[in-house]
């Protein structure tokens, strides 16, 4: 799979930027980006330079980063989208929690 013109079995640097979970763990939680989006990684020649817009860092359940990237990613292709599947571990049941609590949330 190729993202940002980079190749995934060749750079496993994006796998791990691309998750951007910093694995510090602490009674369950996770520090976290949260807002991983092709807007807020800086390439430079072909290499991740930097990941931008850590305002929403915080110390996040681990599955966070995994439902958080629809959210983050609305206007993003779809081989982005795809991409979560990838590079972190799946939750699809707490998925479809947060975006049922999403609707409700949002029509209140």
């Amino acid at each position: 799979m190729h993202v940002l013109g980079m190749n995934l079995s060749s750079n496993p640097q994006i796998i791990i930027i691309c998750g951007c979970t910093l694995r510090l763990s602490c009674n369950g939680g996770i520090t976290q980006h949260s807002d991983i989006v092709l807007r807020n990684i800086l390439i430079k020649d072909g290499k991740i330079a930097a990941i931008v817009d850590w305002e929403s860092v915080g110390w996040y359940p681990e599955y966070w980063e995994y439902t958080q990237w629809a959210a983050s990613n609305y206007m993003s292709s779809q081989i982005w989208h795809d991409l979560r599947d990838v590079v972190l571990d799946p939750y699809p049941d707490k998925l479809r929690v947060d975006e049922y609590l999403s609707t409700v949330f949002t029509h209140l």
